[in-house]
């Protein structure tokens, strides 16, 4: 495997769970590295 092949997948991965954190109410990382909620509980 070649090292595009290896982001490609890595690039498809991280917008997968980047899509699924967000169906969950979670939306990025704060200046700290934490991730943020917008969730209003």
């Amino acid at each position: 495997m070649t090292k595009q092949g290896v982001h490609k997948i890595a690039d498809a991965a991280l917008k997968s769970l980047r899509e699924h954190l967000e169906s969950q109410g979670f939306g990025g990382l704060d200046s700290v590295g934490l991730l943020k909620s917008f969730r209003q509980e």
